[in-house]
């Protein structure tokens, strides 16, 4: 059986994640408001970095949760940062960074560029002096 590639973006959530001691000391409602930050963060683009007003957007106890060590010596869920913002914990040991989002996008244009080189003009025998694929050979 094929499944179907979803084109959209994701996240990464181990499958054990929730058995992790760190989230498992949250509540339901602050383990899905963590999920839904590492969405935004997925989406803009932020490496795990977030606004204070966002990560306060679903009111002070699950903020409070979230910022607090509830696990000695694991530290916080998110954690503030210099500028005022908080940092979604190994965010980056997780998630694609902007940069590798960045480069994989650009390679996969890259990628369908030269395909379509060979698709239209070297299969079919014509050089185009705007392509920049039949100008190099």
């Amino acid at each position: 059986m094929t499944r179907k590639k979803d084109g959209r973006s994701y996240i990464a959530v181990h499958d054990d994640a929730m058995d992790h001691p760190k989230i498992e000391a949250m509540s339901d409602t602050a383990k899905v408001h963590w999920l839904r930050l590492t969405g935004w963060c997925n989406r803009h683009r932020s490496d795990g970095l977030v606004s204070a007003a966002k990560a306060k957007e679903r009111g002070p106890k699950i903020f409070k949760e979230l910022t607090t060590e509830l696990i000695a010596g694991s530290g916080p869920v998110l954690e503030l940062q210099p500028d005022g913002r908080y940092y979604i914990h190994d965010y980056l040991e997780h998630q694609w960074s902007r940069e590798e989002i960045e480069k994989r996008s650009k390679d996969k244009k890259d990628s369908a560029t030269y395909g379509l080189h060979i698709r239209w003009h070297e299969n079919r025998g014509i050089k185009e002096p705007d392509c920049e694929h039949c100008a190099a050979a």
